[in-house]
């Protein structure tokens, strides 16, 4: 009786475990861009134009505009951590919440929306602010 229970303990687990992994596998390439400040790989899943804001800088940007401005920004607020606060999977879209905070110890809070489209995650909106 306790094998069975001991297989179907672990079988339950590993199935949970497995989920997981691959709801977090479909963000991957986005959140590992996030966490690395690594502007190049994140302008992959821009749209062609995006609504950007970086603390007091806003504006619709051009995908490889973006990606300066991104760059620019993660130089000099290089990531010593990076936490998912809330993410919000929708069929069609994604919304997320990360916060981060640099080696110069700012916290920076990030705002994220992509769409799915044709199979492919498209940043439609990006933002970052201080995190107060």
């Amino acid at each position: 009786m306790k094998t069975w229970l001991y297989i179907l303990t672990t079988l339950l687990a590993l199935t949970l475990l497995g989920g997981l992994a691959t709801n977090n596998d479909k963000h991957n390439g986005i959140f590992e861009a996030l966490e690395q400040g690594n502007a190049n790989e994140l302008s992959f899943y821009f749209n062609q134009s995006i609504n950007l804001t970086i603390l007091d800088q806003t504006g619709l940007y051009g995908k490889k505009q973006a990606e300066i401005i991104l760059a620019n920004f993660f130089s000099k607020n290089k990531i010593s951590s990076f936490e998912i606060i809330q993410l919000k999977d929708q069929i069609n879209f994604s919304s997320v919440i990360c916060n981060f905070k640099s080696y110069s110890d700012k916290s920076f809070i990030i705002h994220l929306t992509y769409y799915n489209i044709n199979n492919k995650k498209v940043i439609t909106d990006l933002s970052i602010n201080y995190n107060k």
